[in-house]
């Protein structure tokens, strides 16, 4: 039987149109999943282009700053991680942390040649300070051998009282600096290194304290010692009512002995006790570059005096007045026994001058050596800090007229006159 292929040639057609259809059917489903893999990827790529470019600009903006507000390599707050959590891991993410570690480098050299810089500097300056310092107390201490009048000498005196608080300043930065004290003593007593320490500071008036000269502290170390305390009296004194005073204290142990400063002020909260104490025990490091306006040199002063010289210093909390007490305790290495002192009897003694004849076998008269109105200034300025400017120069002045109206009763040594 013959088929007729034009009554088939539809059936063929159709049939080759729905294999067409279908074809294009599969073609157009697989193009359409080809462009949604393809629109998902581009999705994603842009979505960690966004997140990558985010992240740069939170390591701008954010983490390298924080780096740079840390103040030393040891107290290093953690800097924050990556924001997007989903970069962990990634080539990306570890690139940054390789930029964050060259940077934290970075920053800690240059700091610390900065440091450096502003040491050498600012120590040389301190050290042409002393120098002037310590000519300007020459030239006070002659002016003060030379004038008699009362006013005269107390201005005189407060202005070496003043120079004495510049000088100590001036060492404390060079001690900052690493530079040495400037200043060389004999093994002092107890006594005489509190009031040294009174001295140099401004609202003396205030501290009290016990005289103590069974022991003395060793040569090499009185100067620092005299500096801490002065430093921890200031401190008391400015944290303080105006009138309330400053006990010193000296406790003698096995070991060494403790100067205990107690003052009757504000006192500290627990986070400000937390980093004195880090500051005064030589536990923080200290930037020269970030004491603050107006710097605070006071307890990293200490600190780096105690390392030096082999003593220490601690905060000990709440004095029994409710202020702050504080510690100096030198060990029994750096103390010594006092050097006995000469009786006044001896040195009156020893004052006297024979007498000188002359040509016709008579005693000629002249001028005892007894000690002088200007040694008697002297040895009375010593007690500057425990007496005021004022008592100090109407003493001096009494005692000066007196002694220039026995000049008068002799003619021949008529020398002295009023400036």
């Amino acid at each position: 039987m013959k088929v007729d292929m034009t009554q088939q040639a539809p059936t063929i057609v159709m049939g080759l149109l729905i294999v067409a259809c279908l074809l294009l059917l599969v073609l157009l489903v697989r193009q359409w999943q080809i462009g949604k893999r393809i629109r998902w990827q581009a999705t994603s790529l842009e979505a960690e282009v966004h997140a990558r470019d985010n992240e740069l600009g939170y390591l701008v903006s954010d983490r390298l700053p924080r780096l740079m507000e840390t103040r030393q390599p040891a107290q290093r707050e953690p800097v924050p991680g990556l924001r997007d959590q989903r970069l962990l891991g990634t080539r990306f993410a570890e690139h940054i942390e390789a930029i964050i570690n060259v940077h934290a480098v970075a920053v800690a050299r240059l700091r610390q040649q900065a440091d450096h810089a502003v040491r050498d500097t600012l120590g040389g300056i301190m050290g042409q300070m002393q120098a002037l310092v310590g000519e300007q107390e020459v030239a006070l201490s002659a002016m003060q051998h030379r004038h008699e009048n009362p006013d005269v000498l107390h201005d005189l005196l407060t202005l070496d009282h003043l120079n004495a608080r510049m000088g100590r300043k001036a060492q404390v930065l060079a001690v900052l600096c690493g530079k040495w004290v400037g200043r060389q003593r004999d093994a002092s007593t107890l006594t005489d290194v509190v009031r040294g320490a009174i001295s140099k500071i401004g609202d003396y008036s205030r501290v009290r304290y016990t005289e103590n000269d069974d022991v003395a502290v060793a040569a090499p170390v009185v100067e620092a010692v005299v500096l801490c305390l002065a430093e921890l009296l200031e401190n008391a004194t400015r944290r303080s009512e105006p009138n309330a005073p400053v006990w010193v204290s000296v406790f003698r142990a096995y070991n060494g002995l403790s100067i205990t400063v107690d003052d009757a002020g504000i006192g500290m909260t627990d986070q400000e006790l937390l980093q004195a104490r880090e500051l005064i025990e030589g536990a923080r490091p200290v930037d020269i570059t970030r004491l603050g306006d107006p710097p605070r040199i006071g307890f990293p002063a200490v600190a780096a005096l105690a390392r030096t010289y082999k003593f220490s210093a601690h905060l000990d909390g709440q004095s029994s007045s409710g202020g702050l007490r504080a510690t100096i305790f030198v060990p029994a290495a750096l103390l010594t026994t006092p050097a006995e002192r000469p009786r006044p009897g001896a040195s009156r003694a020893a004052a006297v001058t024979p007498a000188v004849v002359n040509g016709s076998g008579l005693p000629q008269r002249r001028r005892g050596a007894g000690p002088s109105p200007a040694a008697a200034q002297l040895n009375d300025r010593k007690d500057l800090a425990r007496r005021a400017p004022e008592e100090v120069g109407e003493r001096l002045g009494a005692f000066q007229r007196g002694t220039r109206a026995g000049r008068r009763a002799d003619a021949d040594s008529s020398d002295s006159y009023d400036r």
